[in-house]
């Protein structure tokens, strides 16, 4: 597997051509959207690893540090800079970050993972709270920034939220937060016991104001208390979104995130024919094709592509994520994808909702599909029934695990966890 950094999930049609290409030529024409906007290509024969980094290199993306001990890829609002729930136009400030320690080995070898989020915006598209640093759009005495929150997880023991820190940034501040938040980890988080080394575990040592102020310290200035958050949804966008700029973006639903290299040649080509050559991927694992003129959206939407995903889709598959699973991951107890979209499918047909509900699945404990930040949270794992082991998932309400369900007997349980929490 060879896993792409597309930070914040921008991508252009140009480099979007070329992963098409190396998808269908080195793999088996498979292309999987993350649950933190990058790809993934799978079934790539050692011998063509050269090819395929040089290739990805030359188009000025990296796979860097996106697995291991490392930061991983930045997450943001995938329509930062466009709508007008965006405030704060984040991509710029995560290309920032990101130089920090892309190929610097100081933070190269962390503790362990650390998962940053940005948000900008007023839709928390992206669970960013769950996330080990967060910044979280906030306004005060007038002027836009972020709340901090760190310490989110979702593996390592079970589904946290991360702690507010009680910080006010401005956006040119972030940078050096960031930067610090990450020292203070490499050199202060356990490194002998992987069940407690994430930030979350640093964070419960030193208490949250211990860790403020060791920021605040390394700083070497005071940072104001946390101001008024402005976020007010938490559904992703789906459909004919119009933008700003009197522009649109248009959706494209991928369930699961199982998407091949085939069509995302053809997005690049409708990205670059109807839009701006640019291409966002959401926390979601769907697609979006942005800054389309009114006057092209109807040559746009009866595109071919349409056929096969719609711009929008059930309120059980737009707010869909789930990880790879058993087929391709060592780790995976459950196939996990093709039993995320039967559920999603038995219950958009009957159980129909008016409003979002976020479902997400993980096919092992290590949390790779978010299971604890979702309204309902799945994690493959297996039960003995009258002597006989059976696939099943555990089943969270958020951060809460409630039992543990064979998948056979999944869809009807749920169907009534649905109708009884009326969620």
């Amino acid at each position: 597997m060879v896993r792409i950094r597309i930070t914040h999930g921008k991508l252009s049609s140009d480099q979007a051509r070329v992963i098409a290409y190396l998808s269908k030529e080195f793999g088996r024409n498979e292309v999987d959207i993350t649950s933190r906007q990058q790809i993934q290509l799978r079934w790539v024969e050692l011998k063509n690893i050269f090819t395929i980094l040089e290739s990805i290199q030359k188009i000025g993306l990296t796979t860097l540090q996106t697995g291991m001990d490392n930061v991983r890829n930045i997450t943001g609002y995938p329509l930062s800079g466009l709508t007008e729930e965006s405030i704060i136009d984040t991509i710029p400030i995560a290309k920032k970050i990101e130089d920090i320690f892309i190929g610097k080995k100081e933070f190269a070898n962390l503790p362990r993972k650390f998962n940053p989020s940005l948000l900008g915006a007023k839709v928390d598209s992206i669970n960013c709270k769950y996330n080990d640093l967060c910044f979280y759009l906030a306004i005060k005495e007038g002027a836009y920034g972020f709340n901090v929150y760190a310490g989110g997880k979702i593996g390592s023991g079970g589904p946290a939220l991360a702690s507010n820190l009680n910080m006010f940034v401005q956006p040119h501040e972030v940078v050096d937060i960031s930067k610090t938040i990450l020292q203070i980890y490499s050199e202060l988080g356990n490194r002998e016991d992987r069940n407690k080394n994430r930030l979350y575990f640093l964070i419960n040592e030193l208490g949250i104001n211990g860790f403020r102020n060791e920021i605040v310290k390394r700083l070497n200035k005071d940072l104001p208390e946390a101001g008024d958050e402005l976020v007010e949804s938490f559904e992703e966008q789906t459909g004919i979104i119009r933008q700003k700029n009197g522009l649109y973006a248009v959706s494209i639903i991928v369930p699961a995130g199982i998407f091949y290299g085939d069509d995302l040649e053809r997005v690049a080509y409708l990205a670059e024919t109807y839009g701006n050559g640019e291409i966002r991927f959401s926390v979601y694992q769907n697609i979006y094709i942005v800054n389309v003129p009114e006057e092209k959206l109807d040559k746009l939407l009866s595109d071919e592509i349409f056929k096969k995903y719609k711009v929008s889709d059930s309120h059980y598959l737009n707010n869909l994520m789930a990880c790879q699973g058993s087929k391709t991951c060592s780790f995976g107890v459950i196939e996990n994808k093709p039993d995320t979209i039967k559920l999603a499918t038995f219950l958009s047909k009957n159980l129909p909702i008016n409003k979002p509900l976020k479902m997400h699945w993980s096919g092992c404990v290590k949390g790779c599909g978010q299971h604890g930040a979702g309204d309902l949270g799945f994690v493959g794992t297996k039960v003995k029934i009258n002597g006989v082991v059976k696939l099943a998932v555990d089943v969270f309400l958020k951060e809460e695990k409630i039992g543990t369900v064979p998948l056979d007997e999944l869809e009807g349980f749920v169907e009534k966890l649905i109708l009884d929490k009326r969620l």
